[in-house]
């Protein structure tokens, strides 16, 4: 709720300090007083754009300030909070030099723009000419639609949004998989002909040492052979040979060893080195007989070795390394074919999560079809009761056609968060008019009027707990004026509501009443603002009836009218 505005050095307006209060206050001033300049001020105050021609001429800037009550306004005081500010009471202020640059303030806090205009556009929606006004943001549309719809359906499209989030999420994924699939198809060609490159060789640590032995011997058959028959010969093959040696050395001491019992110990050891001996004599024989150069078998080693040290050359040092990296090899290749096998079940879920979000969108284009037949009629009812009794409401749906949509109704829509469709509401104010969206209606009364048959419908949701009406009269009178009078007055009951009128029939219905005044002094021109009751409030409602001459005929009108309100209790 707005408690305060304070204006300085704003266009015809000096110092100005206007207090509000909750329910429906009303703004009143002859023609041509600055009704409208309050209003912009207001909107300058809370973020709006503006223009340098707005500061007071003599003056070197201006300064904008209004107080909140935001208790009951749970958008703001989050809002608040995430600021680390936790007071019930705002206080918006806002610094607008001649020259340099502005300075923005919530509760002292300096702030960005950006957060000051933000946090101002969820405390009033100010309907008026040339004011921004939430309802001509077509998003806003959809929410009023859809929350004239109904809880239930409020849920079923928080369904879909958490579908689509994780359906977009799943597409993204899939999306980097296949950036990479050609690079990958690539990688595990290259790793399979690795694998049976070094499978297909057979290879082992054991073959390769074994065969580097064969090669050894196989090189160096005439030396092993010398060898073998030297150690031969020296063993057993000659005069003085060892086994010879041993074999005598057995018969002396068997020749004393009835005299020396010592020997007794002696004679078995060389019994025991005479045997090994001639076994050893008579392996080294046989090795030397085995021994024989076979040129083929050393090719054929040697080829195969060659295969040991081209794969080296490929993939290793060693033996080890190369068999090392063929396992690699097999766990790369097994993560790039489970990437392959992800890639077909993220398609299979993506197919799935696309039927549930056909399914749940056809589910919500039937149910905002249903709804808006019904919220035409309602809105033309309310506007019927505003003076626009021939005006039609179309609910139009829009679409958005995309190439990577999914299909839906034989096209290929691209889906929101909330559905297939955006939908903008059109009116056709007069018979034989075109329906026009919200933005493209030309009268600001019209507007207003059509604004204030929607809030009507909305009041008791609205998110936003102030609203703000100019010109709202425009064109009305009589019985109309009155009847736009008392859904003002009905919709004050749920949010604060500020109204600019030329109207007696409305500005007798309101709680509070503030007029507006512009005055003359030294060639400046001021303008003043008061609240108003009792007499000065008679006489200005009187004035409204009857011009620059205030008739007893106009002020015995006036207390009627203040008389009827007290009498209705409204």
């Amino acid at each position: 709720m707005l408690i305060n505005l304070n204006v300085r050095n704003f266009a015809i307006i000096e110092d100005l300090s206007v207090e509000f209060g909750q329910g429906l206050n009303v703004i009143t001033g002859e023609t041509g007083s600055g009704k409208s300049i309050l209003i912009t001020a207001l909107g300058v105050t809370l973020g709006n754009k503006f223009s340098k021609e707005m500061l007071r001429e003599g003056t070197d800037k201006i300064l904008l300030s209004a107080t909140f009550d935001i208790s009951r306004n749970r958008r703001a005081l989050s809002k608040l909070k995430e600021m680390g500010i936790s007071d019930e009471v705002l206080f918006f202020q806002r610094e607008i030099p001649k020259e340099g640059r502005q300075k923005f303030r919530i509760n002292g806090m300096v702030v960005p723009y950006s957060l000051y205009r933000e946090i101002g556009e969820i405390l009033i929606d100010i309907h008026g000419q040339h004011e921004p006004q939430s309802l001509l943001n077509r998003a806003k549309h959809l929410e009023l639609l859809d929350r004239f719809i109904g809880e239930k359906f409020l849920k079923e499209r928080e369904e879909f949004a958490r579908i689509l989030s994780r359906y977009k999420n799943m597409k993204k994924e899939i999306e980097k998989i296949r950036s990479t699939q050609e690079e990958a198809q690539r990688r595990k060609d290259y790793l399979r002909f690795i694998i049976e490159e070094i499978e297909n060789a057979g290879i082992s640590e054991s073959e390769e040492e074994e065969l580097l032995e064969k090669s050894r011997i196989l090189r160096n058959v005439s030396k092993l052979k010398e060898i073998y028959q030297n150690v031969f010969s020296l063993l057993q093959g000659k005069e003085g040979s060892a086994v010879e040696s041993v074999s005598l050395s057995e018969k002396l001491l068997g020749e004393i060893q009835d005299v020396d019992k010592k020997t007794e110990e002696f004679l078995p050891i060389l019994e025991e080195v005479e045997s090994k001996l001639l076994d050893i004599v008579d392996s080294i024989k046989k090795r030397k007989e085995e021994i024989e150069f076979d040129p083929n078998e050393l090719e054929s080693i040697e080829e195969r070795l060659s295969t040991y040290d081209e794969l080296k050359r490929k993939y290793g040092k060693t033996t080890k390394d190369i068999l090392d990296f063929l396992e690699t090899s097999k766990r790369e290749l097994s993560e790039l074919d489970n990437r392959t096998y992800k890639l077909e079940n993220l398609e299979k879920e993506k197919k799935e999560l696309e039927d549930k979000l056909i399914s749940i969108g056809k589910l919500l284009r039937e149910k905002r079809k249903e709804g808006a037949r019904i919220l035409e009629k309602k809105i033309e009812k309310e506007l019927s009761d505003l003076a626009m009794e021939k005006a039609k409401v179309y609910i139009k749906f829009l679409e958005k056609e995309s190439e990577d949509g999914l299909p839906f109704n034989g096209k290929k829509l691209e889906p929101y968060n909330w559905g297939f469709e955006m939908i903008e509401f059109y009116i056709a104010p007069n018979p034989g008019e075109s329906e026009k969206p919200l933005n493209r209606i030309a009268s600001g009364g019209e507007l207003s009027r059509i604004m204030l048959a929607i809030r009507t419908i909305f009041a008791s949701e609205e998110e936003i707990p102030c609203i703000v009406f100019d010109e709202i009269d425009q064109g009305i009178g009589g019985r109309v004026g009155e009847m736009v009078g008392r859904k003002l007055l009905n919709l004050s009951k749920n949010l604060q509501t500020i109204v600019i009128t030329h109207l007696p029939q409305i500005a007798s219905l309101g709680e509070i009443h503030i007029v507006l005044t512009k005055n003359f002094s030294e060639g400046k021109t001021y303008l003043t603002a008061r609240r108003i009751k009792d007499d000065e409030r008679v006489y200005e409602i009187a004035r409204m009836i009857g011009g620059l001459k205030v008739t007893d005929t106009a002020i015995n009108h006036a207390r009627e009218l203040l008389k009827q309100r007290e009498v209705e209790g409204v």
